[in-house]
């Protein structure tokens, strides 16, 4: 899943004289703008703004701004420092560089003086890109309950590349493919013959320019994907005798992001989402068909973030939107299509005022912009109990899972994983241990194999679902060896119950370089 770059809305904030007496409950701090930046960037234009007794606050209040591991001040000083409002109550935060890896990061304002007691927290998330880094390969195998049964294997592809998809439906098979820095797709296959070394992409023919790429795996021999460009977009496979490569057509505007799967392809464009059936042997044509909006969707909205969804025991597909009420919306309005049908808008507790949204099969999890995660069923074969329920706060980013009526998947809360499971109305959480110390800035999961990457470039992989831990015990997470300064990554896991409980997983991690 790709996500999108959030805020908390601009609030007008009015002048007012100081109180004589505060009290701690009358004041409250917001963060004001957001950031989207590549990896080794700077961050400018940020700012908190405090409040007393619903005006603004005076000036020589202090507001002390936190930053996690993985952002620096650029004047050098150390992550926190305390700034005094001005007229109108804000402070400006001061330039920040980027050294931390791909992901979301949250700066933290925290209102010091003069108010004793519970003081106004609040927080300004926002996303780092990865940069072009060396592409490696790894993939493992783990015994149900037996930590110490897991085997794991890395080896190189020789590339460089930002972005990419790796997939996997059997017992240790997968297919990746990478954006290279040149804008080609490079493919390749993976069995559980391999033991390191390196393996050699292939090139898929006629694709030039390439920004996006996502791939699919299918019941039997075939694999495949979907890429684009700013302005084309094109589908593939491979039944066992070479890529076929078609141009889709159908979407207009511009592309921002392309998910394609066994069942259904999307593709995001500024004009809204496109949806075919996805080719996999056969087809001599591809078109895409414009999916609307719900009826009475303000006129100059727009589709801000998309996750899709498929599952292929059960052959559902869907893909949830967030739909922002203005060209300049970081947030908005969920809405869910399945089976590849019109929009609809989700009502209720947890639908409106959207940054993020990670869809599965079997149930999606949804952010707001203050950081509560709500969780989101009522179609499919969901694993959660239908309807919206509240499940935590101070939450960043989430990534989802569905297979049949399972939920799982894991988010990040104050920079720490958290991973969740659902299946049959109920729903259970553990907390992996081993990543103590270490902020979390994007995770990927998959049925029963997990990834989290820290700001300082470290891979953390784990195995198991919540339904193989008894009572307090949670999973073990373990340093993906061979690798370090990792920029990027993403995941492919397959949970085999013939007669043995095994997970078979892997993935692919994009090396970087220190920052400047």
């Amino acid at each position: 899943m790709k996500g999108a770059a959030w805020s908390v809305p601009v609030l007008a904030i009015a002048v007012a004289a100081p109180a004589m007496a505060i009290s701690p409950r009358d004041i409250g701090l917001v963060g004001i703008g957001s950031f989207a930046v590549q990896r080794c960037g700077q961050i400018t234009g940020l700012s908190f703004c405090a409040k007393n007794g619903g005006a603004a606050a005076p000036a020589g209040w202090t507001v002390q701004v936190t930053l996690p591991a993985g952002l620096q001040f650029a004047s050098g000083n150390p992550t926190t420092q305390n700034l005094t409002t001005t007229a109108g109550g804000c402070v400006s935060v001061p330039t920040i560089r980027v050294t931390g890896a791909a992901g979301s990061y949250s700066i933290t304002g925290t209102i010091t003086a003069p108010v004793s007691g519970p003081a106004g927290v609040a927080q300004i998330t926002g996303t780092v890109s990865v940069a072009p880094g060396n592409v490696k390969e790894f993939r493992t195998k783990y015994t149900w309950g037996d930590q110490a049964s897991a085997v794991t294997y890395v080896r190189d592809t020789a590339l460089s590349a930002s972005e990419g998809g790796i997939a996997g439906n059997n017992a240790g098979n997968s297919f990746g493919a990478v954006v290279a820095a040149d804008g080609t797709v490079r493919y390749w296959t993976g069995n559980t013959s391999w033991t390191g070394g390196t393996v050699s992409p292939s090139t898929l023919p006629t694709i030039a320019g390439a920004t996006q790429v996502s791939t699919f795996r299918a019941n039997g021999s075939a694999f495949g994907g979907a890429a684009a460009s700013a302005s084309a977009v094109w589908q593939w496979w491979d039944a066992g005798s070479g890529p076929t490569v078609l141009a889709v057509t159908g979407p207009t505007g511009t592309v921002l992001d392309v998910q394609s799967f066994a069942g259904r392809s999307y593709v995001l464009t500024t004009t809204g989402v496109w949806t075919w059936t996805t080719a996999t042997s056969g087809s001599g044509s591809i078109a895409a068909t414009a999916l609307s909006l719900p009826a009475g969707t303000a006129a100059g909205s727009r589709i801000i973030q998309m996750s899709a969804f498929y599952d292929m025991g059960n052959n559902d597909t869907g893909a949830a939107v967030i739909i922002g009420a203005s060209g300049s919306a970081t947030s908005g309005q969920l809405a869910l299509s399945t089976g590849g049908g019109n929009f609809s808008n989700v009502t209720g507790t947890g639908s409106a005022d959207i940054r993020t949204v990670s869809a599965g099969s079997a149930g999606l999890a949804a952010i707001g912009t203050n950081g509560t995660l709500y969780t989101y069923a009522n179609y499919a074969h969901a694993g959660i109990p239908s309807g919206w329920t509240q499940r935590d706060t101070g939450v960043s980013s989430a990534s989802v899972w569905g297979f049949g009526g399972y939920f799982g998947g894991q988010y990040v809360k104050n920079g720490a994983v958290v991973q969740m499971f659902g299946v049959s109305g109920g729903y259970t959480t553990k907390v992996p241990t081993g990543m103590t110390g270490k902020t979390i800035t994007k995770t990927f999961s998959s049925d029963g194999t997990y990834l989290a990457l820290a700001s300082d470039g470290t891979v953390y992989y784990w195995y198991g679902n919540n339904d193989n831990f008894s009572g307090s015990s949670a999973p073990a997470a373990a340093v993906l060896p061979g690798v370090t300064n990792v920029v990027d990554l993403n995941v492919w896991g397959y949970h085999y119950n013939s007669g043995v409980n095994n997970y078979f997983g892997g993935g692919f991690v994009i090396q970087g370089s220190g920052c400047p």
